[in-house]
């Protein structure tokens, strides 16, 4: 079985998603792709394929829009058995669950949605981030095959 491992806006070694990654690759083919704010090349080892996706943090809203976009297509070009998907994109929420489709899916969510959705970013009312955050949530649990709730009020939802 080849299993893709999206880990979005966490680097190679985020302490959650290489050890998922590690776990998955003792009985599986591995492909990983994560953020990296440095150039890095694609890399094999052992049975984990290692696939950066460069992109230098802080470079504004539609910088970030076209990495996430740039992220989609490279999960579409991924042949694979099985997704899973460590959180998800900010701005382009939908774009992978579409490139996967017809693929298992699994979600490893972090915060419940709603609470968390651009919480830090003030100059959208906090109303508005809740109900778009809601609308991602749902969308995510309707398109996912199984969900990681780490928060105990998004195992609820």
């Amino acid at each position: 079985m080849r299993i893709l491992v999206v880990g979005f806006m966490h680097p190679k070694e985020d302490k959650r998603v290489s050890r998922t990654v590690r776990a998955l690759s003792e009985k599986h083919d591995v492909i990983y792709l994560y953020w990296t704010k440095e150039k890095e090349l694609r890399e094999k080892k052992g049975r984990i394929e290692y696939i950066p996706a460069y992109y230098p943090q802080h470079l504004g809203i539609r910088s970030r829009f076209k990495f996430e976009r740039q992220v989609t297509k490279m999960i579409k070009e991924i042949d694979c058995d099985l997704a899973y998907f460590h959180h998800y994109q900010v701005l382009d929420p939908f774009g992978p669950y579409r490139a996967m489709k017809g693929t298992p899916i699994i979600t490893d969510i972090h915060e419940y949605i709603p609470d968390d959705y651009m919480a830090g970013v003030n100059q959208i009312p906090k109303k508005l981030r809740m109900t778009v955050g809601e609308f991602i949530f749902q969308y995510i649990s309707k398109h996912s095959d199984g969900l990681i709730c780490t928060t105990e009020l998004t195992r609820e939802k």
